[in-house]
């Protein structure tokens, strides 16, 4: 272990600032690789052994990542951040403008529903048919 520090330190010590950024980047996404991939496997061994093939594997080791690649690029970049959160504000509104639409046409449909069965449960009325055949008792 010691010896790994060693190592780190030394290349630490000998990279320019440019490379000091893209060494730490690296070692950040070795870090989130291998933290998803325990916390993948580690849920394999309790309760989800569907996790153990090899495509969940992969998954698990790579959306580490991309959220790091993510948070890092948004993170130095504002015009980025500020354009994520104004598409997010606008799919939120379409989401919430197409669910009052389906509650305003689920409001209209159970309208017609309870409607059409009023009409079908409607009593007949029998004066009707006494009046049409002209037998009325005056």
């Amino acid at each position: 272990m010691q010896d790994l520090l060693e190592i780190f330190s030394i290349a630490y010590k000998k990279l320019s600032a440019e490379n000091i950024v893209l060494f730490l980047l690296l070692i950040k996404i070795f870090f989130c690789a291998l933290g998803g991939l325990i916390v993948t496997y580690s849920h394999s061994l309790f309760s989800y052994k569907w996790l153990r093939n090899n495509f969940n594997l992969y998954v698990g080791v790579t959306l580490p990542i991309i959220g790091l690649v993510i948070t890092t690029v948004i993170g130095s970049n504002i015009a980025l951040s500020i354009g994520m959160i104004i598409g997010y504000g606008a799919a939120l509104l379409l989401i919430l403008a197409g669910k009052s639409e389906i509650r305003a046409l689920k409001n209209k449909n159970r309208f017609l529903s309870d409607e059409l069965n009023e009409l079908r449960n409607a009593s007949i009325d029998e004066d009707i048919y006494d009046e049409d055949s002209g037998d009325s008792q005056d």
